[in-house]
């Protein structure tokens, strides 16, 4: 009886360390994302993408100040306007701070828009917050390069009102 107990406890330290040894890491699950992410915008397909992304995402559009919802990004991905044909990510960048994930890296993709076949390279930034045991995607930016940048903020929120002073520090 001892015996089959120990054995039977072994099995389960050993069914837990495997399943341990198995399981993701963070840096791992944000990187799964945005390859989820680049094949939902390739698919026009967000399934897979919409659990993980937060309700109150946003993104920010440097070129012209303006910031988008998670309907704004849903909708965009799954229009044919503008269909993403492929889509080639060098390394990216993952960094994990507590409960808080950042993933920054530059994409390659081409892009067929009313017939015409545009290529482009693009830089981005990604932050993501656990949430109890899920990540979510809470804000993005992603500026295609040699895009002019914009020094116009559009915001509808009291914290980032056009009338709110920025600050400049001098020596």
């Amino acid at each position: 009886m001892r015996i089959s107990a120990l054995t039977a406890l072994i099995g389960l330290v050993a069914s837990i360390a495997a399943t341990a040894a198995n399981a993701e890491t963070d840096e791992e699950t944000l990187a799964k994302f945005e390859k989820n992410l680049a094949e939902a915008v390739v698919t026009n397909d967000t399934k897979i993408i919409e659990p993980m992304c937060a309700d109150d995402f946003y993104s920010f559009d440097s070129t012209t100040g303006g910031r988008g919802t998670k309907a704004d990004l849903i909708a965009g991905i799954q229009s044919t306007e503008a269909t993403v044909t492929a889509m080639k990510f060098p390394p990216f960048f993952v960094r994990i701070f507590g409960s808080t994930g950042f993933v920054q890296g530059t994409n390659e993709q081409t892009t067929l828009y009313k017939g015409k076949v545009i290529h482009g390279t693009y830089v981005w930034f990604d932050v993501f917050e656990k949430r109890g045991d899920q990540w979510m995607w809470i804000v993005s930016e992603s500026t295609r390069v040699n895009s002019k940048i914009t020094d116009k903020v559009i915001c509808d929120k009291p914290y980032c009102a056009r009338s709110q002073p920025g600050f400049s520090v001098k020596k």
